[in-house]
């Protein structure tokens, strides 16, 4: 979503998630950019950002965009060091 989009879901949206630990997951890519671009779950259960050790995940909210997920989210494998990256200015509620 890009300056001003919206996506705005009722159920929960994997990105990068594979459904075994196979040797090659998928790779998935969300970018929230711009201001007033939002990227909303509004139900469902939590969502699985790159979940498995061989899937990969890239999320990025930038310039403004900004993301509501009501149930949550886990990011990356558990087994990975770190699970993920992030800037200063990112804040979760």
């Amino acid at each position: 979503m890009i300056n001003g989009g919206t996506l705005t879901m009722g159920t929960y949206f994997d990105i990068g998630n594979s459904s075994s630990f196979s040797d090659t997951g998928p790779a998935g890519t969300l970018t929230v950019q711009g201001f007033g671009s939002r990227y909303v779950q509004t139900g469902g259960g939590f969502s699985l950002w790159g979940s498995n050790p061989a899937d990969t995940a890239s999320i990025t909210f930038a310039s403004g965009g900004a993301g509501t997920l009501s149930n949550g989210v886990k990011i990356g494998p558990t087994e990975a060091r770190p699970p993920f990256r992030c800037s200063a200015a990112l804040r979760c509620t």
